[in-house]
């Protein structure tokens, strides 16, 4: 898969910093403080270890895009957590299964769509084999 010119620029440049602290993890150094020549031979080290070790740049975009997923994941728990009188308890919203239920399912589903017919007998059979869910419908319409 193709990544983005900026996310490549910025996996490099992260490959780079990782490079940097393989290469040297006792040294700490302040780059600006380097000449221009050492500058660039420092360049050309980096380069050169990239060159023979390209999986390190694997390594680097695996774990930005791990934590990527994991910031993803605390804002969807954030905001779950921010609306959670919204979408468990809002008096007006369909509740079937066990309203007592010790697991709650939230479906937010579109009549009209196909993907959400298609789960309709999924969800019955769930709510069927396990007594224990309570289970909330949230119309939202996508196609009309």
């Amino acid at each position: 898969m193709k990544r983005p010119a900026s996310a490549r620029a910025f996996a490099t440049s992260c490959a780079l910093a990782a490079a940097v602290a393989l290469a040297h993890p006792a040294l700490a150094f302040e780059i600006s403080a380097m000449s221009d020549a050492e500058r660039d031979a420092f360049g050309k080290e980096v380069r050169s270890y990239l060159l023979a070790n390209p999986e390190v740049l694997v390594e680097v975009i695996n774990e930005l895009e791990q934590r990527n997923a994991d910031a993803q994941a605390q804002g969807d728990k954030a905001l779950v957590t921010a609306n959670a009188q919204d979408i468990f308890d809002d008096g007006w919203s369909f509740v079937g299964g066990n309203p007592e239920g010790d697991i709650t399912v939230v479906e937010f589903l579109d009549y009209r769509c196909g993907y959400c017919r298609k789960a309709h007998g999924a969800v019955t059979e769930l709510l069927e084999t396990d007594g224990n869910i309570r289970f909330i419908v949230k119309e939202f319409p996508i196609l009309g």
